[in-house]
Formats: C-alpha cells, sequence, structure tokens
C-alpha cells in the first residue's frame, strides 16, 4: 500500500503544483488588484486634494486682490477728504487774513489751523509711508 501511496503521490504532484501555483497566482493577482485598487484610490485622493489646494490658492489670491481694490479705494477717498480739508483751511486762512483780532483770538486761530493741517496730512495717504501690496511675494502686483 505504501507502494500506492508513492505512486498516487508522484502521479497528482505535478496536478497539485498546478492547482497550488494556480492558487497562487490567483492570491498573487488578487494582492497586485487590490495593491493596485489602493494605489488607484490614492492616486484619486491625491488629485482631489490638489484641486481643493489649487481653489484654497485661487480663494486667497482672490482675497488679496479684494483687500488691494479695498485699500486702493480707501487711500484714494481719504486723499481727496485731505485735499478738501487743505481747500477750506486755505479758504478759511484767506478769510482771516483780512480780520483784525486780538492776540488772544490769533493764538487760538492759529492753534485750531495747525490742528486742522495736521489733521488733513494725517489723513492724506502721500504723508505716510507707502504700504507694500498685500501678498506681493516680490513679483510686480500688476
Amino acid at each position: 500500500m505504501s507502494g500506492d501511496y508513492a505512486l498516487c503521490r508522484t502521479a497528482f504532484k505535478p496536478w497539485t503544483r498546478t492547482i497550488e501555483n494556480g492558487w497562487l497566482d490567483r492570491v498573487r493577482s488578487d494582492g497586485d488588484e487590490k495593491r493596485q485598487q489602493e494605489e488607484e484610490a490614492c492616486q484619486r485622493r491625491l488629485y482631489w486634494e490638489e484641486l481643493e489646494l489649487q481653489r484654497w490658492k485661487e480663494l486667497r489670491l482672490r482675497q488679496q486682490e479684494e483687500a488691494r481694490q479695498k485699500k486702493l479705494i480707501a487711500d484714494a477717498e481719504a486723499w481727496s477728504r485731505a485735499e478738501l480739508l487743505r481747500e477750506y483751511i486755505a479758504a478759511h486762512e484767506y478769510r482771516l487774513s483780512s480780520e483784525n483780532f486780538t492776540e488772544a483770538d490769533s493764538s487760538q486761530i492759529s492753534r485750531w489751523l495747525a490742528w486742522t493741517k495736521e489733521y488733513a496730512d494725517s489723513i492724506d495717504p502721500f504723508k505716510r509711508p507707502p504700504v507694500p501690496f498685500l501678498g506681493n511675494t516680490g513679483a510686480s502686483a500688476f
């Protein structure tokens, strides 16, 4: 019987190997498919993360541009108010120069005129150091 078993074992050994190899090939191919699916899922995730990152960058650039525009409008309005005040002050000085005031009144008027000029200068963006463009990375903002 033991001889029959040995014969049977050798007779079926190639067939067993084929089954084992087929099973291993299937396991390997299943593993390869799973790995490929994981890689594809990873690639999709990276794609969407990159897309989201790009959206955030574009949003940040739009916000920076809006901030620059608001600053420009605010500076133009402040300059306009400062110029209006200077014209008003000049008209006041012209009108006051033709009148005779006491020394106390003249002193008070001089202090008031000095304060108005200081205030006009304080709101004038040309009298302040320039503020660099928001978000400027060294490249031209235009």
